[in-house]
């Protein structure tokens, strides 16, 4: 499952071949990657972003898991994985996003707004506090781990 991904993400495999490749994965694996999370519907974004955007956090931590991918990869607007799930206010996708602990909060966009930032602007409080709990709480880890 993890070449899939690999392959899906960079564009190596036309979409029909890439959907019954999925579908056998699905079927192998038993999860449901390219079916719950549709094709990115722009070359800039990636499957991860696809995924936050439609609330596919099974997908999402599949894709996490199975492939060697950036979950903090931009695309053409800036905007990372992350920032996708707490603008469009997807809980599940935005948590497993910080479970994978690789998130970088302080990436922004091409108009200088966080992950957190969006989700306040769009009013998606819970996925502001979240943010926010999870950068201190990281911040609290490196600050012990170097100790």
């Amino acid at each position: 499952l993890g070449s899939l991904v690999t392959l899906i993400e960079g564009g190596a495999l036309p979409t029909m071949k890439a959907r019954a490749l999925a579908r056998q994965a699905n079927n192998i694996a038993g999860i449901n990657v390219m079916d719950a999370a549709r094709l990115p519907a722009r070359p800039d974004q990636t499957l991860l972003m696809t995924c936050a955007m439609n609330g596919q956090a099974d997908a999402l931590r599949s894709c996490i898991q199975h492939g060697r991918l950036d979950v903090n990869q931009q695309d053409s607007q800036g905007m990372t994985a992350a920032m996708w799930a707490a603008a469009s206010g997807h809980m599940n996708t935005l948590i497993a996003l910080i479970e994978s602990r690789k998130i970088d909060f302080t990436i922004r966009n091409q108009q200088g707004q966080t992950a957190k930032m969006l989700a306040q602007a769009q009013g998606n409080i819970a996925a502001a506090q979240l943010l926010d709990a999870a950068e201190q709480g990281l911040a609290r880890m490196y600050m012990q781990g170097a100790n």
